[in-house]
């Protein structure tokens, strides 16, 4: 974390020099999404894919990120397993706007998911403190991942801790939530009121 929200790299070759390959990528919810990762069909074959995964999750690491996360073709994801990363199944799309008819997501996880450490917890009969919990559920209802709880994400979660009242009224409410939100009800709940 405290990464800056649309941190971008531009590199280039200061001399004549043939280009192996190119990655694209960007900071969301403290994973690296891979956008666009290639290698020039001349270097195929000769390591470089895994090199440039390997840097991605080496450069990870280094800023404390929690994981890397690419949306593969059906033909790739072989391959990418090879390189460590596991596909996520039920999940369509990276942060709601990578998803690609066909696609896999696929990650290679550094850290483990909220869900991953609640199930932990659970398991080892360890008790959770405020502070531990808050980001765990906040990461499980957070479904497409953009770092704000829409009015149906939090519904459900206001179903979990009892509101009965209907959608009007349930709207009525999320909308006094997100009074203290910059953007109000449209830009939705983030971890910090949460």
């Amino acid at each position: 974390s405290g990464l800056v929200a649309h941190r971008q790299h531009l590199m280039t070759v200061p001399k004549p020099s043939a280009i192996q390959g190119m990655i694209i990528y960007r900071f969301r919810q403290n994973v690296i999404h891979v956008v666009q990762l290639c290698v020039a069909d001349e270097y195929r074959g000769r390591g470089f894919g895994r090199k440039a995964v390997d840097w991605l999750v080496t450069y990870a690491q280094k800023m404390s990120m929690d994981a890397v996360a690419l949306s593969s073709t059906l033909e790739g994801v072989a391959y990418y397993e090879t390189c460590g990363l596991k596909k996520q199944m039920g999940i369509k799309n990276l942060d709601g706007r990578d998803y690609i008819e066909g696609r896999v997501l696929m990650e290679y996880r550094l850290a483990p998911t909220a869900f991953d450490a609640a199930l932990k917890a659970i398991a080892d009969g360890t008790p959770v403190t405020r502070e531990e919990l808050v980001p765990m559920v906040f990461t499980l209802l957070d479904q497409d991942g953009d770092g704000r709880l829409t009015v149906s994400e939090m519904r459900e979660f206001a179903n979990c801790i009892g509101f009965t009242g209907s959608e009007a009224e349930w709207l009525e409410e999320y909308t006094k939530v997100c009074a203290k939100v910059e953007g109000g009800a449209k830009a939705g709940v983030n971890e910090k009121l949460f």
